[in-house]
């Protein structure tokens, strides 16, 4: 073979490869795009709903067996935002900042002994059947996170989550509003 065909030969297959490296990298790209969107809309759905029970909550005040039906779902949809936090972080994006507040929410709910810097005994919503003022209280607080949250990721023009936020909006929104823990929530409801 000539030094030309071997030349020609050699262009030939280099734009072959970059073409096919060109598309494959934007297929990539489209994946890890489309994995993204996925995660805001299930995150601020899941954030929704919950916003959503609290709102019934505090609104509806149900009473007994419906009363509990709803801390159930609540409970639910607080255990949802954190594994799809923890996946997000996991399998989406590792910077994902993970955020304990979906894991500690639900001991509220349920009730809990707080013993250290705050000492406090918070009985389980549905014990009694009913929601008494200091129950709404907390509850109020956590909506109010929760509101916070949705506002930042919200988008006028998609009409739901911002598929366009970053990790780092994202994390902000995170550590701004979804970072409080249980004696800062019981706290905040006394006052």
């Amino acid at each position: 073979m000539s030094r030309k065909k071997v030349s020609k030969t050699i262009s030939f297959t280099l734009v072959i490869l970059l073409i096919f490296l060109g598309i494959n990298s934007y297929q990539h790209y489209q994946n890890e795009k489309q994995q993204w969107e996925n995660f805001i809309r299930h995150f601020y759905s899941t954030i929704d709903r919950a916003h959503n029970r609290i709102d019934l909550l505090i609104e509806k005040r149900p009473t007994d067996e419906a009363l509990s039906q709803v801390i159930r779902e609540l409970e639910i949809e607080f255990i949802k935002a954190n594994e799809i936090v923890i996946s997000g972080n996991s399998y989406v994006d590792d910077d994902i900042y993970n955020t304990f507040f979906f894991r500690r929410v639900p001991s509220l709910l349920n009730g809990l002994k707080m013993t250290g810097t705050l000492t406090a005994e918070i009985q389980p919503l549905a014990e009694d059947n009913q929601l008494d003022e200091a129950e709404v209280a907390i509850l109020q607080v956590i909506k109010d996170c929760l509101t916070k949250a949705k506002q930042a990721i919200y988008s006028e023009g998609e009409n739901g989550p911002n598929l366009d936020l970053t990790v780092a909006e994202l994390n902000d929104v995170l550590k701004t509003y979804l970072l409080k823990d249980i004696p800062e929530i019981y706290n905040e409801s006394r006052s």
